[in-house]
């Protein structure tokens, strides 16, 4: 029955819609720290999501916009070393990541009868990050911008 209700909900939660010249969806999103962030937050998270919209303006190409939202979070006791202080105590760690991006996508099946298209994509723009660290009563936030690149390969 787990199974049966897991394969209902990613079902749900990565949809699409198509017509002749426009394709739209939303997806849930999981997200793995790697580098410095793994260092912060080690636990992986299976909270985010994003929207994206194409448009077709070749037979087999589109341009298109994306947006989403992916939560990294962890409660930990660990030691963390801030701008040579080392602090202890029950802590709240979190990093929150808005990418808004340009895509331009590439369509290998000519067929349209068939429901298998395989695409190469190639998302461009910037993410805005928002890192928040609790301590106690105290809380620490951190903004930034960066720029950034997303290849994609599906079907």
């Amino acid at each position: 029955m787990k199974f049966l209700i897991s394969i209902i909900t990613i079902a749900v939660l990565t949809a699409g819609t198509f017509s002749q010249s426009y394709i739209t969806g939303y997806s849930w999103s999981m997200g793995f720290t790697t580098g410095k962030t793994s260092d912060y937050i080690s636990a992986a998270s299976f909270t985010g999501f994003s929207i994206e919209g194409h448009r077709m303006f070749k037979k087999n190409m589109s341009l298109g916009l994306m947006a989403g939202w992916n939560i990294l979070n962890e409660k930990t006791s660990d030691e963390i070393t801030v701008n040579n202080t080392t602090i202890t105590g029950a802590q709240g760690r979190y990093i929150n990541v808005f990418p808004m991006l340009v895509s331009a996508s590439v369509y290998f099946n000519n067929n349209r009868a068939s429901k298998f298209v395989p695409f190469l994509r190639a998302h461009v723009g910037t993410y805005y990050i928002l890192q928040r660290f609790d301590i106690g009563v105290y809380t620490f936030n951190n903004d930034n911008w960066h720029f950034g690149v997303a290849p994609e390969l599906g079907a």
